[in-house]
This record gives C-alpha cells, structure tokens and sequence, in this order.
C-alpha cells in the first residue's frame, strides 16, 4: 500500500486586513457577549487587531517566498484597485469557529473577493505551490472572531468550552459590523508580530499599480 503523503504544515498566507475602526469597536462588543455568556471562551477570541480575510493559505520554505510574492502581485494586477464589502451579521461553522460574514458586490456573482481567492489557488497551482492535487474547493470570505482551536488554559479559567453555542451570539448575529474598503493584498508569515498582527512579508496594492512593484523587485535582483 502506497503511503499517502503528509500535508505541511501551513507557514503562510494572503490576506485582505479589515482596520477599520468602527468596525474593530463591533467585534469588541461581540467579544463582550460571549465573555458575559461563557467566560471560557475569553482564550479563544481572535484580537481585533488581527481582524482579516484570508484569501489563501501557503506551504513554502524561504526559498519559494519570492514566487509566493509574484503570485500575489500577479493577481492583484487583475483585481480592481478598490473593494468595497460589507460584515452583514455573523455566522459559524459548526460549533468551532465564529465568524463575520463577509459580503462583497451582490451585482456581481462571482464577487471580486470570490475571484482573487480562485485565481490565487490556480496561481499557486501552476507553479507547483498548492499543497492539494485536489480541484479548486468552495471559499466562503469571512473574518474569524473566535474559534475554539486557540483556547489555552489561564488563571481565569481552566475549563475548556466544548462548543460555541448560537445562543452566545444569537443577539448579535444579524446586527452589521459595518463597511469596509481593501486596497492591498498581504503576503503574511504564520506568527505573531509586535504590532499584534502578523508580520507582513509583502503589501501590494490592488489594481494595476502591483505592477510598478514587480518592476521594482526586478531592479533590486
């Protein structure tokens, strides 16, 4: 029998940040909620300075970060130069992971955001980045405010919550977040940063203008 070959674990991603203030203020007061119905889930809410949408996620080594950042200015060239989404309500996958529903234009079906994700995943595809031989799967956008896999045990509490249940957030669920607008795409490494995001390994900026930055890579070399 034929070994199946383990997956790596993920190092990197894409991501469009969500910085918006009045937006940051909606997730505190969601974090507020379910601390005040289950104070076991303090631990597995995600800070709102680390608010984004991923858009893809990355497998590499040091020595595939370049092509991992040409992928992504590639793909920003094709994108429009401003994305305007709304965060309509929340929503969860199963009991694990609560999240802000993402909503960019309805008009336009697939949505700009729902392109950028496909079109990174066939990028990444073709140069042999994707870890999955499998087809490109469904993507939903969404910002993740709290999920159970980030729970550790701490002075406050040492009971780990089975679930998120929706009557946590029920209150909540269909109250907006608010606007928001991206203008960059963001090649991020999996670890924690000072400012309390993620350390940036590259900012290209949606539209036509991730080009200038290609040349400019091109000159450095």
């Amino acid at each position: 029998m034929t070994k199946r070959k383990s997956r790596r674990s993920f190092t990197h991603f894409y991501a469009l940040r969500i910085a918006c203030p009045s937006v940051l203020a909606q997730v505190r007061r969601v974090h507020e909620l379910l601390i005040s119905n289950e104070p076991a889930l303090e631990s597995c809410l995600v800070a709102p300075t680390k608010l984004h949408v991923t858009m893809g996620l990355l497998a590499i080594d040091d020595a595939q970060v370049d092509e991992a950042r040409a992928v992504a200015i590639e793909v920003a060239a094709r994108a429009p130069a401003t994305i305007r989404a709304d965060l309509p309500g929340l929503d969860a996958f199963g009991t694990n992971v609560l999240f802000a529903r993402v909503q960019d234009d309805k008009d336009d079906d697939p949505g700009p955001l729902a392109r950028i994700s496909a079109d990174l995943e066939n990028a990444l595809r073709d140069r042999g980045l994707c870890e999955s031989d499998e087809p490109p799967t469904s993507w939903k956008p969404h910002a993740t405010i709290c999920k159970l896999s980030k729970w550790r045990t701490s002075s406050k509490c040492r009971r780990r919550p089975k679930k998120i249940e929706p009557a946590h957030f029920e209150a909540l669920r269909t109250t907006p977040l608010g606007p928001v607008v991206f203008t960059e795409l963001l090649l991020l490494e999996m670890a924690g940063a000072s400012d309390g995001f993620y350390p940036v390994v590259a900012a290209i900026p949606l539209g036509p203008q991730a080009l200038d930055m290609a040349s400019s890579t091109k000159t450095r070399k």
